[in-house]
């Protein structure tokens, strides 16, 4: 049985020699052709002859045809399809054979139409699932924007390094239901590591962190700057890999994503994202994490600037105290009213001794 299409045909509900082409689309040849002859009249038409040029010179040597004849399957009141009977032995169809392939091609009439409404249904499945995965795609791509606009506002409004923090810890909570985190401050060849913030359950000894980090799986990440994804503790039995396995099973987690922070193309450190239930880590949650990761590693490197100003500023307080402290206690020295105007003293030589004091306490203070 072959479907129409325009001016080309499929090979469909095949048996014999013809099974070798079912599903199979080709050209109606041009020319002389049984098919077209077909088509125009709506009338069956056949030949016991082989060489006739209205026999597909495609098909003839490969099916080894004698004789074809060809009826019409109507549908709808047009030749939608044409049943095909060939043969490779001696012998004739007669004017019989014909009307009997009639009759078969009016059955295979409603056996066309089921199969075009089959695959109308097919389509329209296949449709709806496609449009059903493009608006799942569409609602992640829109979870994943609003996770890391919200991160961003988080960081943007945080005025202190605990406000930092805190605001990571309520989005991985929030958006990805974290139980944990923690950061580590480390970068390679990893002979020191330091616990920076942690929240949550399964919390580690700082001093753990210092002396087993380097030799661990978390040492792995920041040192190949690779992040791994472990979706079941349980199955985690590699105590290398495994760093803390026991306190985070103990304390009821399950699931753990570890994320090197990288700026300016080094490791600086990690981000720990520890979940309660196992968690199978898809490919959109891992880039999620990652991207998360990525704002964590700014917000880090903004964190250290801020301390930094905040002990300069500590620093220079200390040195302005000192300085007017030393002053005012400097034997044999003027009045204010004549310091102002420089008659007496010598500012050269109580700077200098101010400058030294000042530098004692801020590095007292340091």
């Amino acid at each position: 049985m072959l479907e129409l299409e325009g001016e080309r045909f499929r090979a469909i509900g095949t048996s014999g020699l013809v099974r070798t082409f079912d599903g199979q689309q080709f050209e109606i040849q041009p020319g002389p052709s049984l098919f077209r002859e077909v088509i125009a009249t709506g009338r069956a038409a056949f030949t016991n002859d082989a060489i006739d040029p209205r026999i597909d010179a495609r098909f003839r040597a490969a099916l080894q045809i004698r004789q074809a004849a060809v009826a019409p399957i109507v549908l709808d009141g047009g030749v939608s399809g044409l049943l095909l009977c060939i043969n490779s032995a001696y012998g004739a169809y007669s004017s019989h054979d014909i009307e009997w392939l009639g009759h078969l091609a009016d059955h295979s009439a409603l056996v066309l139409r089921h199969q075009r409404l089959i695959r109308r249904a097919q389509d329209a499945a296949t449709d709806a699932r496609s449009r059903a995965e493009d608006a799942a795609l569409a609602a992640l791509a829109a979870r994943h924007n609003a996770v890391l606009a919200r991160t961003a506002r988080v960081l943007a409004e945080a005025k202190s390094r605990d406000a930092v923090y805190t605001g990571i810890a309520d989005v991985l909570h929030d958006e990805l239901r974290a139980a944990g985190m923690a950061l580590y401050e480390a970068s390679p060849p990893l002979e020191h590591a330091r616990l920076e913030y942690q929240w949550g359950a399964g919390t580690i000894s700082p001093s753990r962190v210092a002396s087993g980090f380097g030799t661990s799986g978390l040492g792995d990440v920041v040192r190949n700057a690779t992040s791994m994804f472990i979706e079941d503790l349980v199955e985690q039995t590699d105590r290398h890999q495994s760093f803390g396995r026991d306190e985070l099973l103990d304390a009821g987690m399950h699931a753990l994503a570890l994320l090197p922070l990288v700026f300016d193309g080094q490791p600086r450190g990690l981000l720990s994202v520890r979940h309660a239930d196992t968690l199978r880590f898809d490919e959109e949650e891992r880039r999620l994490l990652m991207d998360i990761a990525m704002q964590v590693t700014i917000a880090y490197r903004n964190v250290n600037y801020l301390a930094d100003l905040e002990r300069r500023a500590v620093r220079l307080a200390a040195m302005a105290r000192a300085t007017s402290t030393h002053a005012r206690h400097r034997p044999g020295s003027a009045p204010r009213s004549d310091r102002r105007r420089g008659t007496r003293g010598h500012p050269a030589h109580g700077l200098r001794h101010s400058t030294d004091l000042g530098d004692r306490l801020c590095r007292a203070s340091s």
